[in-house]
């Protein structure tokens, strides 16, 4: 009963991510709206830490986290990830703790690093710091131009990453972990691959490179699968396409910019 309301509850929160929607009259009062889930993403300080619901609103209400929606909300982190990598945006806080850690001086301070909320510093590093106001006049998100046949050959990568996580999730308890492992590690490097892409990372060269051809041999431990043939062709053409695409690319598109440490 509760991975499959769970389910639910994760299936609802996709339609309430929208800037589209802006008032829902009553309903406000009752279900997790658009509005109230905006708020939820605000860096604004008076929206941080609010507005959990997952399908209901009414819990945010009863202990006190709710904040109705009043002037724009700002996306995101206080401090901005600057970077499009799936991977460094998962552990960057991690690493920005660590580095904390790393400068306190007490034991205490070094655990207290990682179990006091958002914002504690020990007093040798100037205690709590409070989120910053919005700056709106000097706000910028970050990003950059890009030509439209990178955006094109990304939009495939992603897509093909897309493809083989869903599969992975759906088709995992019938799948030996020989065939599970590689679809897993191959959907995280194509999704770290997509981020170095439009950072232009140097390394990423060589690291695309590398993937494509794994990708290739990959395909050999699926041949027990009934629709192996059909697969193998697919994606036999799919990343041999691929490989002479990005060979172009890296001629054309590439120039060294180092944003983010992974």
């Amino acid at each position: 009963m509760f991975l499959t309301l769970s389910a639910f509850n994760t299936l609802y929160q996709f339609w309430i991510h929208t800037r589209t929607i802006k008032n829902m009259g009553f309903l406000e009062y009752i279900i997790n709206t658009p509005s109230h889930h905006r708020v939820h993403h605000g860096s604004n300080p008076k929206y941080i830490d609010k507005n959990h619901a997952g399908s209901l609103i009414i819990w945010d209400k009863m202990f006190g986290t709710f904040q109705k929606e009043e002037e724009e909300v700002y996306y995101g982190i206080t401090t901005p990830l600057a970077s499009w990598n799936p991977v460094w945006a998962n552990v960057h806080y991690w690493a920005e703790l660590w580095g904390t850690a790393k400068k306190s001086d007490t034991i205490a301070d070094k655990i207290n690093v990682f179990i006091k909320p958002p914002g504690w510093f020990p007093a040798k590093l100037g205690g709590f710091k409070p989120a910053p106001e919005i700056d709106a006049v000097n706000y910028k998100k970050f990003d950059a131009s890009y030509s439209k046949n990178l955006i094109l050959y990304v939009l495939v990568q992603f897509t093909i990453a897309l493809a083989s996580g869903s599969a992975l999730l759906f088709l995992y308890p019938k799948m030996e972990i020989i065939t599970v492992l590689p679809t897993a590690f191959f959907t995280i490097f194509t999704l770290l691959s997509c981020g170095a892409l439009l950072e232009r990372k140097n390394w990423l060269k060589y690291f695309e490179f590398a993937r494509l051809i794994f990708s290739l041999f990959a395909l050999y431990l699926f041949k027990d699968l009934l629709i192996f043939n059909t697969l193998a062709l697919t994606v036999l053409i799919i990343q041999l396409g691929s490989l002479v695409w990005f060979y172009y690319l890296q001629n054309t598109e590439f120039h060294v910019q180092e944003k983010s440490p992974v």
